[in-house]
């Protein structure tokens, strides 16, 4: 997938007044030193031979604590352009997704956005794309020749190429890591794994894809060749035909509307939403929520610190990943495989240690009043308990050891 790092951009800054050379700068929220950039190739007709000088006038949310974002962006350049017709809403977006829930079409206009792309030798694509900036344009001091502006696209799309065929490259990498010749019925959590981790490269793959093509009148037929999808489509979407299915059969996507009324208070509960969910799921759930509470309260300063901002997206992402893991048990637990769940729990488990590491941070530097602190600290370590525990029941209900 591309970074797009659009919401942590403060100000910034771009040259391509030399030819083929793009030059700037960004400044980023919570980094004293900004990021530059050192691109080749040119920027599109509006920017070539430009100056741009742009700020973003909206609150900006930190990057990642562990974001690994060279300080020297060097490589091509992809699409650099102020002038890129985007449809902006009218309304606060969460007013415009309650709309479309609805069925109704939320007022919204068109308008012009400032879309800096460019590929990285370490980072892969990098996008910086928004319609709120704040922009200052120097007059051209060259412009491109109809000879240029095909080079320019030729690079572009070279550059485009280059990235999807490492994308490409890692799912074949990860493919080739699956157990072949044995019988899917008999796989154990490290074979589950591994199929988890050829999903996630598809999954980069494809949201990649969507990411570039959206609005393309061919999208569909570009992001199922190279999927390696059938092409026509049907009332059910695209059909894979890349290979038998890699999951057991008795994994049934398709789960019964009640839950087993057996299984109530070990393997569901309600929610409050009157919704069956894991007891363990609900713990974290809850504990992310009353996180989310405690921060709320804070200062702004607070809320967008980079240790806080991961506690959060830890939790969230552990509450996700249970959800999945977990969740289908109320329907019966023959439609689950042990291995599969373990395999699952051992994502959801990474992410738990990476929010209490996140929370020790937050600690250390009292960011957060000690009385909240010290409850999240004891839910977090229980909800470790629970997994742990889990994981070796269902290990054990295959016999396998840990």
């Amino acid at each position: 997938m591309a970074w797009r790092i659009h919401d942590s951009v403060v100000r910034g800054e771009l040259d391509n007044r030399i030819r083929g050379h793009v030059t700037g700068r960004l400044w980023f929220h919570g980094r004293s030193e900004p990021v530059d950039l050192d691109l080749t190739g040119n920027a599109c007709a509006d920017l070539a031979g430009c100056h741009l000088r742009f700020e973003n006038p909206m609150a900006t949310t930190p990057l990642p604590s562990d974001a690994t974002l060279e300080p020297v962006q060097r490589g091509p350049v992809g699409d650099l352009t102020a002038s890129r017709k985007v449809r902006v809403f009218d309304v606060p977006i969460h007013e415009a997704c309650d709309r479309l829930r609805r069925g109704e079409v939320p007022p919204e206009h068109i308008a012009n956005c400032l879309y800096l792309e460019w590929f990285s030798e370490r980072n892969g694509r990098v996008v910086v794309e928004s319609a709120d900036y704040l922009m200052t344009l120097s007059e051209p001091l060259w412009r491109l020749s109809p000879e240029e502006e095909q080079e320019r696209r030729n690079a572009t799309e070279q550059g485009w190429d280059d990235f999807l065929r490492t994308l490409t490259e890692k799912v074949r990498r990860e493919q080739d890591k699956i157990p072949e010749g044995k019988d899917p019925e008999t796989w154990d959590e490290f074979d589950f794994e591994q199929v988890l981790r050829e999903s996630d490269a598809r999954t980069d793959k494809l949201m990649a894809l969507y990411d570039r093509y959206e609005g393309h009148p061919d999208a569909d037929d570009i992001i199922a060749r190279e999927m390696g999808w059938s092409v026509g489509r049907g009332a059910e979407g695209f059909t894979s035909h890349t290979g038998p299915d890699l999951l057991p059969s008795r994994i049934d996507p398709v789960e019964p509307d009640v839950p087993d009324p057996h299984a109530e208070g070990v393997d569901w509960v309600w929610d409050e939403q009157g919704a069956p969910v894991h007891p363990v799921y609900l713990r974290c759930h809850r504990a992310g929520r009353a996180a989310w509470d405690s921060v709320d309260l804070m200062s702004e300063r607070i809320q967008n610190d980079p240790d806080v901002s991961d506690l959060i997206a830890e939790l969230h992402i552990t509450t996700a990943r249970l959800a999945g893991a977990l969740n289908p048990l109320a329907f019966g637990r023959h439609h689950c495989e042990p291995p599969f769940i373990v395999a699952c729990l051992k994502r959801s488990l990474s992410h738990l240690h990476g929010a209490q590491a996140a929370l020790e941070r937050v600690r250390t530097r009292a960011l957060l009043p000690a009385s909240p602190l010290a409850a999240a600290t004891t839910e977090l370590a229980g909800i470790r308990e629970d997994i742990l525990s889990l994981m070796q029941e269902f290990r054990s209900s295959r016999g396998e050891t840990q």
